[in-house]
């Protein structure tokens, strides 16, 4: 600036037109102005890198993992509790990673795209994925999209929470549920579950079946389908029905148990019933029929061989014995339940061996001499090799005129399956209780019927401040007075939807025990009875109130970035608008110096102009990429090889070799800037006498483009930092904007740039640019 205040004053003496310099001292100023301009743009653009800071910490902290993917399933960005709960090492290795990597069902990514563009967003969703190292995890997701204005989907954004152990204790429950039934469907025992019906004084007059298994209809010839919801005497006449259900009601009205032998002739069958309640109005029976029975003790009175044949067909093991325990009969089944090698082996054996506990013979015997027999009772017993298995027994005493005990026969059948499967599905239950007690989330069931909660896991009062013991006391009037006003209605909505459908998810602000608002998700859903008739609601609530404090937190901090973004638009427009025109006032002065002047002070005024030109190219060269970022590419079939020509044309005085291919690619208007930089950057780069070639070729659906020159060549340890200068600052004013143009217009397209030796192995004979662009679908091969 020196050096040309002092020309400035040289030609001042030298020349008596004093205009001319008072069009540079213009010229001066309005150079100051927009270097001020220059400033203040930089103070905005640090403000919106302040900003972007912000998003940025918000969004790494965030406990759920978020995570952004591009319309082709690219991972964009993610947190890292994304990264941690779908398995990678950090966000870094997440990124550019394919999302359908992680679904069991790749077309599953489709499915979720083309349900936002008709949705926008979907809640709630528990779906199975794959963690980076195979494992199947089971998440809950919401998934929102993100749109250009004319609707097209530009991102999809994701939240998620791993859900397996919730997920898993489901499944550990519904499997253990499935054991009771298969229990409770044994082929060898009857089970009905029977609901009594009484009339206005309370008296049993008839009962309804409310479940049977399998051994039921085979046991009465009347099919699942045929007998449940409806009512015994449907089935049996009046005088039969009475005294099953006389003691049916007695044990549902008071909850004593028993066990009794039925006969029922419109069967033609004896069954021996036992008959318990654990609920009120309700009755539970297992039966076997003893018809057989029945007529074996006919056939003993009749002959002791046909009843010898019984006893050792029979699959119940069947054994007598003296009132000191010596076994002095048995059959093949108590042989071969027992463990014995043999019939004789038996015989040779005291009872008492085979109890777990001797003591508990001399108990049989009492309550044998007070009440003559015991029936079907569980028992633990030894076998031979001293494994212990469970059995039910029917015990019968005979006595003497003297009343004394003779002799005992039993009945025993080997129980140990069923035993186990209640011991597990006890267990199961157990192990499920101990998950919804130790879980984070709040597990409850509200009786609809009491309206009173029955169950509610201690979690609640670290939630809410309430014990469980509030919680259960509290009505549904009271808890709904608890609910944040705002959101009553919705919240009444949903139930009465989740009535009608089975199941629901709420979303509303609770008046905790300490006056604060908490924000719940409440997973729930309806039990009902056999008939339709709902008598629970359960669920699991979770304290999303951190979330939800994130979710407004995050959406004020969108709306400042796009705030932000808008006034640095217009900051710019404005700053691009007025620089233009400041810069084509400044050529034309400089065009004029230039007509006016010669020598030293024409030299200045060349390089001024060539500074000029400079600044006016690099305005041009931003307005593009400013273009490029501002929306979403309209992408269309482009003709390449009239590009190619076109551009080709603009340098006449360039040797340009071209082997080109009639096909079409996805680009858009802004193709020609490709060509126009590479070109334009061989003819700057390579010095006098660089020539150019052009190549497209076809390949796997690709087109693929080189655009080589003679030049200086791009050395290997600079090949991949060549389209990043620009971004790195590692040039001049200006360098490195054209490479880093074709780069994100490139990117724009879907393809890849790299650049590679013209000569292989010789990066001083020349640099070839290549790229690969998308063919148009349904374009045919051709040659130009």
């Amino acid at each position: 600036m020196a050096h040309l205040e002092e020309s400035e004053s040289t030609l001042r003496a030298r020349s008596p037109d004093r205009e001319v310099y008072e069009r540079i001292d213009r010229l001066l100023v309005e150079n100051e102005t927009l270097r001020r301009e220059n400033a203040a743009l930089q103070a905005v653009e640090d403000a919106l890198r302040e900003s972007e800071e912000r998003y940025r910490r918000l969004f790494e902290d965030d406990l759920t993992g978020d995570v952004v993917v591009a319309p082709d399933g690219l991972i964009i960005a993610c947190n890292p509790a994304f990264a941690k709960i779908l398995g990678f090492a950090s966000s870094e290795e997440a990124h550019g990673t394919d999302v359908r990597d992680l679904f069991e069902d790749p077309g599953e990514f489709d499915r979720i795209a083309a349900t936002l563009r008709s949705d926008g967003k979907m809640e709630n969703v528990g779906r199975r994925r794959r963690r980076r190292d195979g494992t199947r995890i089971y998440v809950v997701e919401n998934v929102v999209g993100r749109f250009s204005a004319d609707g097209e989907l530009l991102e999809i954004r994701a939240y998620v929470y791993d859900d397996s152990e919730r997920k898993r204790a489901e499944e550990a429950l519904r499997e253990n549920m499935e054991w009771y039934r298969q229990a409770l469907d044994n082929p060898l025992i009857g089970y009905a579950y029977c609901e009594i019906v009484a009339d206005a004084a309370g008296t049993p007059i008839d009962f309804i079946y409310r479940e049977v298994n399998r051994a039921f209809e085979h046991f009465t010839g009347v099919t699942r389908e045929d007998v449940v919801n409806r009512r015994v005497t449907e089935f049996l006449p009046a005088d039969e029905a009475a005294g099953i259900i006389a003691k049916y009601g007695t044990v549902a009205l008071t909850g004593k148990p028993t066990a009794f032998q039925y006969h029922v002739p419109a069967l033609a069958k004896w069954f021996e019933v036992t008959a318990f309640s654990h609920r009120r109005g309700y009755v539970t029976t297992f039966f076997t029929d003893i018809t057989e029975r029945k007529r074996v003790e006919e056939a003993l009175r009749e002959s002791e061989e046909r009843y010898r044949r019984l006893f050792e067909e029979d699959l119940t093991g069947h054994f007598l014995t003296t009132a000191d325990g010596r076994i002095i009969a048995c059959n093949t089944a108590f042989v071969r339940m027992f463990g014995f090698a043999s019939r004789e082996e038996a015989l040779g054996t005291n009872i008492r061996d085979l109890y777990d506990d001797p003591h508990e013979r001399d108990a049989l015997l009492a309550r044998l001499q007070w009440g003559g027999k015991v029936e079907n009772e569980g028992r633990i017993r030894k076998r031979r090799d001293g494994t212990l298995i469970h059995v039910v027994e029917n015990i019968v005493g005979r006595f003497g005129e003297d009343g004394r005990l003779l002799e005992i026969q039993g009945y025993v059948y080997d129980d140990s399956e069923r035993t186990r499967a209640e011991d597990a599905l006890r267990e199961s239950e157990e192990r499920f209780r101990a998950v919804l007690e130790n879980s984070l989330d709040a597990a409850y069931r509200r009786n609809l019927q009491t309206d009173r909660y029955d169950y509610m896991s201690p979690v609640i009062e670290e939630i809410l401040g309430f014990t469980p013991g509030e919680m259960i006391v509290m009505s549904t009037e009271k808890a709904f007075e608890r609910i944040h006003p705002d959101d009553r209605r919705a919240v009444g909505a949903e139930l009465n939807a989740a009535v009608a459908s089975g199941r629901g998810l709420l979303s509303y602000r609770f008046l905790a025990k300490n006056g604060e608002y908490r924000w719940l998700e409440d997973h729930l859903m309806v039990i009902r009875d056999s008939g339709g008739r709902p008598l629970y609601l359960g669920g699991i609530v979770r304290d999303v109130t951190a979330r939800k404090e994130a979710e407004a937190e995050l959406a004020r901090v969108h709306r400042d970035l796009a705030s932000a973004h808008r006034e640095a638009n217009l900051y710019l427009d404005i700053l691009t608008h007025d620089i233009g025109n400041t810069e084509n006032v400044s050529n034309l002065y400089a065009e004029l110096l230039l007509e006016m002047l010669d020598g030293e002070a024409a030299a200045c005024a060349a390089n001024l102009k060539r500074s000029i030109t400079k600044s006016i190219e690099i305005l041009g060269l931003v307005s593009k990429i400013r273009r490029i970022h501002a929306g979403p590419p309209a992408l269309r079939p482009t003709e390449i090889d009239a590009v190619i020509r076109t551009e080709i044309a603009h340098f006449p005085v360039v040797p340009i070799s071209y082997e080109g291919a009639s096909c079409k690619v996805v680009a858009d208007d802004l193709l020609c800037e490709v060509f126009t930089n590479l070109i334009g950057n061989a003819v700057k780069h390579g010095g006098p006498g660089v020539a150019v070639t052009i190549r497209v070729d076809e390949q796997n659906g690709e087109v693929r483009v080189t655009v080589a020159d003679t030049g200086r060549g791009v050395p290997d340890d600079q090949k991949e930092e060549i389209f990043h200068r620009y971004e790195r600052r590692q040039r001049g004013v200006g360098e490195g904007l054209g490479l880093y143009l074709v780069q994100i217009l490139i990117d724009r397209y879907g393809g890849r740039i790299w650049v590679e030796d013209r000569v292989p192995g010789h990066p001083g004979e020349g640099a070839a640019f290549v790229f690969l662009l998308r063919k148009a679908e349904g374009e045919g091969t051709g040659q130009a």
